[in-house]
């Protein structure tokens, strides 16, 4: 039975809580409602929001403040149920003097007798707050249990609690939003509860996860919560988590499994096709998000065309909290498996970066949760591969590592899965410069692999050629030269001459020999490598274009510039096309035609290429990095070449042309001498004289 706060018989005070002396800010909020509750028509405003973020603190405080300046009357009742409402609501009739009913069959009549009085003259000015809203199925309609008894009529103002934005919607309500307090607030409501806050020192204040468990499982006096409820904000979550369980199992499992990915920016692929039971309908998948939507648990967001979902920081700990141990491996592993599966594999599906890039924080997560089972091993395994395809070389040896590690604990060392992992944190240290430590790990590999698979198999010829590549590397081109071979013999054996492999491993073998300074064997072994990738894996395919890549240089080393050209911008509109102009790997094309058209002094077309190269390196990679740095040295020893060969040029023509002058000035005085020459002869035979 609800108590007065208040004796005076009008205006009409039934409210059950104290005021809240601790209440911190929401002044926004409480202005926002003030301002949709001043029309002197019927006004429904719903606080929507999750469990705990302080709806119903924020509608009493509007009733305190209403008190002070109006005399309307002042109505609390509790939406959780219709039993609840319906004693609220008894007591409010016993108030305001509506005949109670005299048997349990005219108790429903009662209930709309006091409804009509809301709606009638006698009433007057009213505010009626409706807690805890939370029920869809108590407001589905006009005929629903405790929706039919709501007031509407022509006066009189409602506002509802509730974390349902569906019972906001179907009550026809302004809805007003309440998200988590500014930090300012935040801190200050904090202060008021727990007074000696500010005297702890940094390090007492930093709080794990039980320590906020136990916070948010605290009960506090002042939020007076129903007494049949589970008092704080974990007993508020619970009781929401059981609701949805009974009404929208499918829901309940949705939530559970985001609970173990990271909690932001969720790709809405993550979670329609996961694979639980039913979500791969999309009908059933709209309705389990929506469910979740509507109680506030998850919020969604469009960027770029697509969907992503949010879950609030205390919905994740609650739930883990809510589940048993059981549930919390069980569910674990699914979230593990469900990245895992999903996860982007290949290069095709990186290069629209967004979609590997979006998965890589709850990838992350999943992995960094306890599970010896094969399949983390596995997701490590992509993600470092991916990891290195991006430029990100310590990522991708932490991740290799871990996998390695997990795999030789739960396979052996000597497993041919351990051994992918061994040969993958090779590549890996070659790449971070450790060539030391990437030397043992791909002999070890190599070793690994011809005993367990056997000399030719191919993952053994792999380990033979990426063996190959490091030595070259190291300078040891001779034991480079004959692993190589070595790999190139067993791949066309064994794959034939035509398979990928087969074709890296020609490829491998053309730079080698470019190194060596055997120009002719490298382009006869560059051109085989490129056909063959154009045949079987078409002309736009990254490794086609890596041949015409090595095909231009080595034909630029052989001064055969005219077919080089052509093959860098062949390359570069292929890089174009698939990967925008502003790529790096379209930048590194460019500075090779660059660096091409300044050999055969095309110094306005480099000029141009260099600064487009600059320009976009210092946008990707930033104005300090070395790449960024080494092209503005070329760009500027261009300018600085091109300037002289313009001044070379001018003073050439000024000789000529000066040239030119004194050769026409000579010849004039030649003619002007001959001339002379003739009249003085024709005066000296005259005069016998001569000359």
């Amino acid at each position: 039975m609800l108590s007065e706060s208040k004796e005076t018989s009008r205006p009409y005070w039934i409210v059950p809580y104290s005021r809240n002396r601790a209440f911190t800010g929401r002044n926004g909020i409480i202005e926002w409602v003030k301002g949709y509750c001043k029309s002197k028509h019927h006004n429904r405003v719903a606080l929507q929001g999750l469990g705990g973020s302080g709806k119903t603190q924020i509608a009493l405080e509007y009733l305190y403040q209403c008190t002070w300046e109006s005399s309307c009357d002042v109505f609390w009742t509790h939406g959780s149920g219709i039993v609840k409402f319906s004693q609220d609501f008894r007591t409010i009739g016993q108030r305001v003097h509506i005949p109670q009913a005299s048997t349990q069959k005219d108790e429903e009549q009662f209930l709309l007798s006091i409804k009509a009085w809301f709606e009638g003259p006698d009433s007057g000015d009213w505010i009626l707050v409706i807690d805890n809203a939370d029920n869809d199925h108590d407001f589905l309609n006009n005929n629903s249990p405790i929706a039919k008894l709501v007031p509407q009529g022509s006066k009189g103002t409602v506002i509802f609690t509730t974390r349902s934005l569906k019972v906001a919607h179907r009550q026809e309500c302004t809805v007003i939003e309440v998200g988590e307090m500014a930090g300012e607030e935040a801190r200050e409501l904090f202060s008021k509860r727990f007074r000696n806050w500010d005297s702890l020192e940094d390090e007492e204040r930093m709080e794990n996860d039980q320590a906020r468990t136990t916070l948010l499982s605290k009960e506090f006096s002042n939020i007076r919560l129903e007494t049949d409820m589970t008092g704080g904000i974990l007993g508020t979550f619970f009781i929401t988590f059981e609701r949805i369980t009974k009404q929208m199992p499918t829901a309940a499992r949705l939530l559970r499994l985001i609970a173990f990915f990271d909690r932001q920016n969720i790709p809405e692929e993550l979670l329609s096709q996961c694979g639980l039971e039913g979500i791969d309908d999309p009908i059933t998948f709209c309705e389990a998000i929506g469910k979740l939507l509507g109680f506030s648990l998850v919020t969604d967001a469009s960027r770029e065309g697509k969907r992503f979902y949010e879950l609030h920081r205390l919905v994740q700990l609650s739930m883990r909290v809510y589940l048993s141990p059981e549930e919390l491996d069980h569910w674990k592993v699914t979230a593990l498996g469900v990245v895992s599966r999903l996860f982007p594999r290949d290069e095709i599906e990186w290069r629209c970066g967004g979609i590997a890039s979006s998965y890589v924080p709850h990838a992350l997560v999943v992995v960094a949760q306890e599970s010896t089972d094969s399949i983390g091993e596995d997701l490590m395994l992509f993600m470092g591969r991916y990891f290195f395809y991006i430029g990100f070389y310590g990522q991708a040896a932490t991740m290799v590592r871990r996998a390695l590690e997990g795999r030789e604990k739960v396979l052996g060392p000597d497993h041919p899965d351990t051994l992918t992992s061994v040969n993958n944190l090779a590549s890996l240290l070659r790449a971070l410069g450790r060539h030391g430590e990437s030397e043992t790990m791909s002999r070890r590999a190599l070793e690994g692999r011809e005993k367990v698979l056997g000399p030719d198999h191919p993952d053994t010829l792999t380990s033979v050629n990426n063996l190959a590549s490091l030595l070259q590397t190291l300078g040891r081109h001779g034991e480079s030269e004959t692993m190589s071979r070595r790999a190139l013999e067993g791949y066309e054996k064994v794959l034939g001459p035509d398979h990928p492999n087969t074709l890296t491993s020609v490829n491998n073998l053309a730079l080698l020999l470019q190194t060596l300074g055997r120009h002719g064997e490298s382009e006869t072994m560059s051109r085989r490598a490129l056909e063959g990738r154009e045949k079987v894996l078409g002309p736009d395919h990254p490794n086609a274009v890596s041949s015409v890549h090595n095909l231009a240089a080595v034909l630029e080393d052989q001064g055969k510039y005219d077919e080089s050209e052509k093959m860098w911008g062949r390359a570069l509109q292929t890089r174009e096309k698939a990967l925008g102009q502003e790529h790096d790997e379209v930048y590194k094309t460019l500075k090779h035609l660059a660096g091409l058209y300044e050999k055969q002094r095309k110094y306005s077309q480099a000029e141009e290429a260099y600064e487009r190269v600059c320009t976009g390196f210092s946008k990707t990679l930033g104005k300090q990095h070395p790449t960024t740095l080494e092209c503005i040295r070329k760009l500027t020893e261009l300018q600085v070449t091109k300037s002289a060969a313009v001044r070379t040029s001018a003073i050439d023509t000024e000789v000529v042309i000066n040239d030119v002058n004194n050769r026409r000035s000579l010849r004039d005085r030649l003619r002007e001498l001959t001339w002379l020459r003739g009249r003085r002869g024709l005066a000296g035979g005259k005069s016998g004289k001569r000359l």
